[in-house]
């Protein structure tokens, strides 16, 4: 049996509105953050470009045991590019979540076609939330407002990956819902 344990935290008041071009920089450094905590560090962007680097560490931070993906540009140039495409994106979206006037989190979305398959596909792309602000009902905001979103363009079936060795992940993912389809498998 299955037993929900009430989250002690208290709820911080917290917004989630749609990313602008004045998000970039914010989002860019949220995403550096996410990158630093996770073992090990991501190595491309989903499915929105060959050869994005996502982990591009932040001035004065030693990188020297980590490898990263190249990129025909440099790697922050390429992230910045990436999100900037976002903002005006017919088919992918990002939304932030703000606590306190401070950033607490991003979800990046898209609506998916593939050429051989009908119908239309919507990911959840990269979803973080800063240390301090989980558990506080923000990733829950986020998930929800990026499949609202994702609804108004027609979208029915939604997918999103994630790290199956990372139990919390999963948790979250079938608290919300979500049921498991299928194993990925990545070759590198």
């Amino acid at each position: 049996m299955l037993h929900r344990i009430l989250n002690p935290r208290p709820v911080s008041a917290h917004s989630v509105r749609r990313f602008t071009s004045a998000d970039v920089d914010t989002v860019y450094e949220l995403r550096c953050e996410w990158a630093q905590e996770s073992d090990p560090a991501p190595k491309q962007l989903d499915r929105w470009g060959p050869g994005i680097a996502v982990f591009v560490p932040p001035a004065g931070v030693e990188t020297a045991s980590r490898h990263y993906e190249l990129t025909p540009t440099e790697p922050s140039q390429a992230m910045h590019q990436t999100l900037n495409a976002l903002v005006d994106s017919r088919d992918a979206g990002c939304l932030v979540a703000v606590t306190d006037s401070q950033p607490a989190g991003f979800v990046t979305f898209a609506a998916v076609t593939h050429p051989a398959m009908p119908g239309v596909v919507g990911t959840i792309d990269m979803l973080f939330v800063r240390r301090p602000h989980r558990r506080c009902g923000i990733g829950t905001a986020l998930v929800g407002r990026a499949l609202d979103d994702l609804r108004q363009r027609h979208v029915h079936v939604f997918r999103v990956e994630y790290d199956r060795s990372d139990p919390r992940a999963a948790g979250f993912w079938k608290a919300l819902g979500w049921n498991e389809a299928s194993v990925s498998y990545l070759h590198e």
